[in-house]
Parts: structure tokens; sequence; C-alpha cells
């Protein structure tokens, strides 16, 4: 059975258990892509353990040779954000060179659009031209292969 011998450690299972609670709310909103989902559910996860068991945090400390145990959760909070920085650095890398690709091909794909149009005027400006100097308009020209 689990001892709860503070205030204190009641309130961190609290807010723990919410913090779990939240998460799995999240995900099942659909919030959470799955990346981060199985991050998250771990930290709180660990975060709830070291809550209810309070020699683990001390049994931890002791391995790492930590003399202050709670400076383990800070050691780990910092440890989890940079690793939660590294994965939404390279998900922006990765979105970045997509936004590249997706702007390079409407370029494209604009360039296409308007080039039958800009032919259009093209010859519009030269039939007009012909009409106006009397000319044979162009299309109505015999072709040397007639």
């Amino acid at each position: 059975m689990i001892e709860v011998n503070s205030t204190v450690q009641v309130v961190s299972i609290l807010i723990s258990i919410a913090l779990v609670a939240l998460v799995v709310w999240l995900i099942r909103q659909g919030r959470f892509r799955e990346e981060t989902a199985l991050y998250w559910l771990l930290t709180t996860g660990v975060l709830l353990l070291f809550a209810l068991r309070r020699d683990l945090l001390g049994w931890t400390a002791e391995r790492l040779g930590i003399y202050y145990p709670p400076m383990v959760l800070l050691l780990g909070i910092i440890f989890a954000g940079t690793l939660l920085a590294i994965h939404f650095s390279m998900s922006l890398a990765h979105l970045n060179d997509q936004n590249k690709h997706l702007a390079q091909e409407l370029a494209l794909l604009a360039q296409r659009v308007d080039r039958p149009e800009q032919r259009g005027r093209e010859e519009e400006a030269s039939l007009s031209q012909e009409a106006a100097s009397g000319e044979e308009p162009a299309r109505e020209r015999a072709t040397p292969w007639r």
C-alpha cells in the first residue's frame, strides 16, 4: 500500500492525476498527434509515479548521485523540455520544406494557367493589328503545306 505522508504529496498526486486526465482527454479529442501523445503520456505517468512513490524519487537521486532528490524532477523537466524542443524543431523544419515545395508547385501551376491566356491575348492583338492594316488575318492565310 502507498503511504501518503504530507499535504505536499497529496497536492502533487492530485495535480499529476489531473495532468494525466488532461492528456488522455486531449488525445481522445484528437488535439495531440501520435508522435507527441506517447511523449505526454510517458511524462505525466512518470510525474504520477514520483508523486505516488516518493521513495522512488530518492532511489533515482541516489543512483544518479544527486544529493537533493527534488532536483531529479528539475533535471527530468529540463531533459523532457529539451527532447520536446528538438522534436518541434525537426517538425518545423519538415513543415518549412513542405511549404517551400508547395509554393514552388503553386507558382508553376499558376504559370501554366496564365500562359494560355497570355497567348490568346497576343493572338487577339495581332489579329486586330492586321485587321486595322487591311491585311488578311493570320488564321485565314494559306499555309505552305496546303
